[in-house]
């Protein structure tokens, strides 16, 4: 449904992203986070889908000038994957060069909302904390606890989606976050009783259950007004 394009990042880098627009006349747009393992089929497959319900959907590389690198993960299996190689802060420049490239695209509204799933998720939460995204949708971020005192400048709303059996973090820290927003006015949060990856996993797990289908549904929901 969607193509690859470049786009100029905040250094005059040229970025590669892929690209699904919703079709004739102008709609509102979407950009996408990826996890640690880069830009791959599933976020291509999340783009499409928002295409499908008329948002203009972008995907950066931000990982593009990276190399992968191999370790184990806490169940001694040896993955693949850009943990520890990036700069969060070079990573959110290049994210947010996305968010005012589609937003000044002659197919859209002016409206860019963010979403992000695993590391995209710090992403998606950071875009309305420190940059201008006009909602956010975070998909089990794994390292929010880390930036809870930026909570303060939200002013734009954002929704958590957070795995309640997610190894990326403690109890404490999946806590801490909820007991920050609880009661918040911009925030909400749901939990699910699935593991970490279950909105975006191209192979549903025997435990993932309809979490998915009903955190799309309540991101749709919380975008829809992006519309109009």
């Amino acid at each position: 449904m969607g193509e690859m394009i470049e786009f100029e990042g905040p250094g005059g880098e040229t970025i590669p992203a892929y690209l699904a627009l919703s079709g004739p006349g102008s709609g509102p747009g979407v950009v996408i986070g990826q996890d640690i393992f880069g830009m791959g089929e599933s976020q291509r497959v999340i783009a499409d889908m928002f295409a499908a319900n008329g948002f203009n959907a972008m995907v950066p590389d931000i990982f593009y000038d990276l190399e992968q690198a191999t370790r184990t993960g806490p169940d001694g299996v040896e993955r693949t994957s850009y943990l520890g190689q990036f700069n969060t802060d070079t990573c959110f420049g290049y994210f947010c060069s996305a968010m005012d490239f589609l937003r000044a695209r002659e197919e859209s509204n002016g409206k860019v909302a963010t979403i992000g799933f695993c590391y995209g998720g710090n992403l998606a939460y950071l875009s309305v904390a420190r940059h201008d995204a006009d909602a956010a949708a975070s998909y089990y971020g794994t390292q929010l606890q880390n930036y809870l005192d930026e909570a303060g400048a939200i002013k734009k709303p954002l929704m958590l989606h957070i795995s309640e059996h997610d190894r990326t973090y403690s109890e404490e820290d999946r806590d801490r976050i909820l007991a920050k927003f609880e009661g918040a006015e911009m925030v909400t949060t749901h939990v699910y009783a699935q593991r970490h990856g279950f909105a975006h996993r191209l192979v549903a797990e025997p435990d993932d259950g309809d979490g998915k289908e009903i955190a799309h549904g309540r991101t749709f929901a919380l975008f829809e007004g992006m519309k109009y």
